[in-house]
């Protein structure tokens, strides 16, 4: 009986320490994900800004003019059935932006309380029209490197399939000539859906 009460009292020990075990390595994990979860100020100076794709190529075109962005991106998927990351690449230029807007905002998410900065403006090409674009980071940061004053940047751009309440594309930049990229460019299969 002794024998039985001390391989019983073991047994409760293991499934202690393992339940401590357990409990111990939910809490880290929680608490690891909890608090800032900034991005680290943007890397600028780069070369090598262009970023690869995720699950395929990716794959440039130059940016089509303003009225007929939407349509564009939208029978370059429905034509192309290979499993791609799909931009338009443009160069910038400072003269040609208006509208510079840096907001920061901040809210309750499941990880906690965090901020976002976004940038958005618009780009007036003499030739192709106007545009809306925008770019977004987590964090509280300063991202007045988008307004380009009296230089140029090429970029990428995706349309997001949006128009503004007047009418132009609205674009986001995911990649910026000198700046780090953050991830890459997601893959997605072209052909016509059903």
């Amino acid at each position: 009986m002794t024998a039985q009460i001390s391989s019983l009292r073991i047994q409760v020990e293991r499934l202690s320490n393992l339940s401590l075990l357990f409990v111990g390595s939910v809490v880290l994990l929680f608490a690891s994900g909890c608090g800032d979860n900034a991005q680290p100020p943007p890397k600028l100076g780069v070369t090598n800004w262009k970023p690869n794709g995720i699950g395929g190529p990716v794959e440039t075109r130059p940016l089509p003019p303003a009225n007929r962005v939407v349509s564009d991106y939208e029978a370059w998927q429905s034509q192309d059935t290979g499993k791609k990351g799909r931009v338009y690449e443009a160069t910038l230029h400072g003269a040609n932006q208006s509208q510079f807007l840096v907001r920061t905002n901040g809210g309750d998410t499941p990880m906690g309380y965090t901020y976002e900065t976004d940038v958005s403006f618009h780009y007036k090409d003499p030739t192709n029209g106007e545009y809306e674009i925008f770019w977004s980071r987590r964090g509280g940061h300063n991202l007045n490197f988008l307004n380009l004053g009296s230089t140029s940047k090429l970029v990428w751009l995706q349309p997001n399939g949006l128009t503004n309440s007047s009418g132009n594309p609205q674009l986001e930049i995911v990649a910026f000539e000198g700046l780090e990229p953050d991830w890459g460019i997601f893959a997605e299969s072209g052909g016509k859906s059903n």
